[in-house]
């Protein structure tokens, strides 16, 4: 099989796996828009089981951790002392941040946030519409009248609400009541973050009439969208042999439109790849070029071409690609500081055998990328202090989140090789017995601090080439996920829509 399909088959794999969408925000739901535009644009994230629960209340340091991201705040005056904020807390520099916006209790200097209640729909809005520069501009107190419950808003409450409300970034409910009191679901908060963008942005995306996307300026036509659309469906058509799949549906959305989401989803990851292959001067040369060519000629290209429906140009289109794409991952391959990374390098053996080893761990699941990188900063705090000769045991049953272990020492005993996450196990194993790994070691679950306690290997294998272009794309669709959040991603929904 050509490498252009192993590609389309793991992609297409991951189809019944994860979404890009979240599995719990369909299509029809209120809010779907605005949650997929915030986390396209790396805003939000959901959770590790794919969910995103828009229906749960946000806390007070949730929102910090948003707000002062979203709107790049600094800080502009002396930081406040808080009374109810844990030293070290993920959140404290950005409740310190936000605080600069925000009236808060005050008893001899140390101020009281109250990080881990609920925010209520009155402290967005205020909040918001002080960081906006609601005192710099003059205020249409008419725009309140739209809520039937404005008899209850507290009088000091009423610029903010009318602020908010004329600047479109803040409405009612069904009822046309404002709830300044009521708490703030995480769908109703994507909603004022996404109502804060420029609505000249919003409603005229700068893209072609005929375009279906445009990925950093450049775009994605509609015969080409449909290039890689048809193969997805041919290939999942084969996959499940039939063809009569597309109106079924799972967690309410169809098959069809699961599978167009993900080709979407795809060709955004790939064209920010290939433009970066461009950018290094990554080329193909003669002598691949030539390969690609034989291949086109043969009965094998004849017969792909048949089968999937392809011109040899679109053959040759989607080979160059799939090969540029290869030549990337090689490049940075080569590139990599690979003593920071935790899992087995490419000319490494596999171990065979048990291990016992510490571990303390500080999730990151369910956290935003900004709230994960305060976590990291506690785990780093920690591994100084266990380098420094603090009682390992003692701080995995203070600190570390893994139940599994913590009120043990964080201990792990006879652990065979295999059973454990492999970022985990390939920096436990490549220690000598009572060494601690000198860096965090990041995984799905969140950063590790490991020591090993002891191991016994019974014999190696060599990675299979197989093992070894796994480790080569999982760095690639790393480092290639921050330079997704650094682009510009423009969907034509209306063409999208009717594809």
């Amino acid at each position: 099989m050509r490498k252009f399909l192993l590609v389309l088959t793991i992609a297409f794999m991951g189809i019944i796996t994860h979404s890009f969408a979240f599995s719990d925000v369909p299509k029809e739901f209120w809010a779907y828009e605005r949650i997929n535009r915030l986390y396209n644009d790396g805003i939000i994230s959901g959770f590790e089981d794919g969910t995103f629960r828009p229906k749960d209340t946000i806390t007070r340091e949730q929102v910090a951790s948003v707000v002062s991201n979203f709107f790049k705040l600094t800080q502009n005056e002396e930081e406040k002392e808080f009374g109810d904020v844990p030293a070290g807390r993920w959140s404290e520099g950005y409740i310190k941040l936000v605080s600069q916006y925000m009236e808060l209790e005050e008893n001899d200097g140390v101020y009281s946030f109250k990080p881990f209640e609920n925010a209520t729909r009155i402290d967005v809005a205020k909040l918001v519409a002080k960081i906006l520069g609601v005192d710099n501009e003059e205020i249409d107190y008419t725009a309140i009248n739209k809520f039937n419950d404005k008899a209850k808003f507290a009088e000091e409450d009423k610029k903010y609400i009318a602020f908010i409300a004329q600047k479109g970034i803040m409405s009612g409910d069904e009822k046309s009541n404002f709830r300044p009191s009521d708490t703030i679901t995480r769908a109703e908060f994507c909603s004022i973050i996404y109502n804060v963008y420029s609505p000249k942005e919003l409603e005229n995306p700068n893209i072609s009439p005929n375009a279906v996307l445009s990925i950093n300026g450049e775009e994605i036509s509609e015969d080409e969208f449909n290039l890689y659309f048809g193969l997805q469906k041919k290939l999942y058509e084969s996959i499940f042999q039939s063809y009569e799949i597309w109106n079924e549906q799972i967690e309410g959305k169809t098959i069809y439109e699961i599978v167009k989401d993900e080709t979407k989803e795809e060709i955004i990851l790939d064209r920010i790849k290939l433009q970066k292959a461009a950018e290094l001067k990554i080329e193909l040369n003669d002598a691949e070029k030539q390969e690609i060519n034989a291949y086109i000629s043969s009965s094998e290209g004849s017969n792909m071409c048949d089968i999937y429906n392809l011109t040899s140009d679109q053959l040759y289109k989607l080979e160059s690609e799939a090969k540029l794409i290869s030549k990337l991952s090689d490049e940075l391959y080569k590139n990599i500081d690979h003593s920071k990374h935790s899992h087995a390098d490419i000319d490494s053996s596999l171990l065979i055998g048990t291990y016992s080893a510490r571990h303390i761990l500080l999730s990151t699941q369910g956290l935003s990328e900004a709230e994960s990188l305060k976590v990291k900063e506690s785990a780093e705090k920690l591994l100084d202090q266990v380098k420094n000769g603090a009682d390992f045991a003692k701080l995995a049953n203070e600190y570390s989140s893994d139940t599994g272990s913590n009120q043990n020492g964080g201990l792990y005993e006879n652990v065979k090789t295999g059973e454990f996450v492999k970022e985990f196990e390939t920096a436990a194993l490549s220690l000598e017995e009572g060494e601690i790994y000198p860096e965090l070691v990041k995984s799905g679950y969140g950063y590790h601090i490991i020591k090993l306690e002891k191991k016994t290997i019974e014999s190696t294998r060599e990675l299979t080439e197989s093992e070894k272009q796994e480790i080569k794309v999982n760095d690639l669709n790393e480092i290639s996920s921050d330079w997704l959040k650094n682009s510009k991603i423009v969907v034509n929904k209306v063409l999208y829509d009717n594809l």
